[in-house]
């Protein structure tokens, strides 16, 4: 589950965890007669993103997943855009669908609600997200069931416990703000975070996409730090953490890259499948 990474502290291992999740989405793969096709759509070129999109691609194609990859020109008009998508959506073929985010300007941000509710497998329409916000979907956002895991997995209850959230954007920090406040734990937000600042927190989600924002010498001892921030430095992919800095007083990390990404993007084919159930014997 876990491996030593000095004294006390324990590094998460994304990608041993999501090894045991493809043995489980296999096996639900074998069961189903049919599944259709994930379409992946991009709009422009965000090197971040393209790195998410072609990791999605290699797993469904290990898993035996059918996903598509369909890139759009940013430069086309916006109604250009939202017409190729419409005709994307309404394949029959099509049985879920994701729009890679961020998006490359905001003017096309209602192309999120082209997705019907039964192929938005992200949550990323209006309609499925007042739905989880209201408590009425049943199923979650990747990133929140990957949060679940965690916790279930590392056997961490979160009520009543002092949680801060760095950076509350639209895929992560929000509704995982929303999951934990529902699990009722203490949650707070930090919308801009200033490096240096302490967090006494008892556990730290971050997800500000700022390379080193953070760094182990401001965090509580024995703190749980999830990174879910992804970002580009030197041409490598970087978390939020400094992962360099002293992390010897923290309790369990979750780095960035992997940690919670492997993970996010089994749940999103799970959505994809609609499976929103994980039996505990796998874990």
């Amino acid at each position: 589950m876990c491996k030593l990474y000095n004294l006390s502290m324990e590094l998460f291992d994304g990608k041993l965890e999501a090894k045991k999740l493809d043995l489980f989405i296999s096996e639900k793969v074998r069961e189903l007669s049919t599944l259709g096709k994930l379409a992946i759509i991009q709009i422009g070129t965000d090197e971040v993103s393209k790195k998410y999109v072609d990791l999605k691609l290699k797993v469904c194609v290990s898993l035996g997943i059918t996903a598509e990859y369909i890139f759009i020109r940013e430069s086309l008009a916006d109604e250009e855009i939202n017409n190729r998508i419409r005709e994307i959506l309404s394949r029959s073929e099509v049985t879920g669908a994701i729009i890679q985010l961020p998006l490359p300007r905001k003017s096309l941000k209602s192309v999120l609600n082209l997705l019907p509710a039964d192929k938005d497998v992200d949550v990323l329409s209006s309609t499925n997200q007042f739905q989880y916000y209201s408590n009425e979907l049943n199923f979650a956002p990747p990133v929140v069931r990957a949060l679940k895991y965690f916790l279930d997995i590392n056997d961490i209850e979160v009520h009543n416990k002092d949680v801060c959230i760095v950076g509350n954007g639209f895929l992560v920090g929000r509704p995982l703000e929303h999951f934990l406040t529902v699990s009722r734990a203490k949650v707070s937000v930090i919308a801009n975070y200033v490096s240096g600042n302490a967090l006494n927190y008892q556990l730290i989600i971050l997800s500000a996409g700022i390379p080193k924002l953070v760094s182990g010498l401001d965090i509580a001892k024995n703190a749980v730090v999830i990174d879910f921030g992804s970002s580009i430095l030197d041409g490598k992919v970087t978390g939020d953490l400094d992962i360099k800095s002293d992390l010897s007083h923290l309790s369990i990390v979750s780095p960035s890259p992997g940690g919670m990404g492997p993970l996010v993007v089994r749940f999103l084919i799970l959505n994809h499948m609609k499976v929103y159930e994980i039996e505990r014997s796998i874990v």
